[in-house]
């Protein structure tokens, strides 16, 4: 059942936009490079914007996901999401998501 979520996982658009971001973090170690590729791919997959290497945005609620992401592939401890309200160049990404 995990398997078919993540392979089957998107990002639901809500009717209203309430403005914040939500920010993944990451510093996931060498010794799990295959579940960080993995992890890095499925964001941008799941249409995330890479401001870093590690650092990424989406306009819309996703701890669910994140939290599904986490435990499959076994970097819970190595990722973090932040909720923001504001961000430098925040114009440019708006465009991206039609905000």
């Amino acid at each position: 059942i995990l398997l078919f979520d993540v392979a089957n996982m998107k990002i639901s658009k809500p009717k209203k936009w309430d403005r914040k971001w939500w920010q993944v973090i990451f510093d996931i170690p060498n010794s799990k490079k295959k579940s960080r590729d993995y992890f890095q791919k499925k964001l941008k997959s799941l249409g995330f914007y890479f401001i870093q290497e590690s650092v990424c945005l989406h306009p819309f609620p996703c701890q669910k996901e994140i939290e599904l992401l986490r435990e499959y592939y076994g970097i819970k401890k190595f990722v973090n999401l932040v909720r923001v309200d504001y961000f430098e160049e925040e114009y440019l990404i708006k465009r991206q998501f039609d905000l």
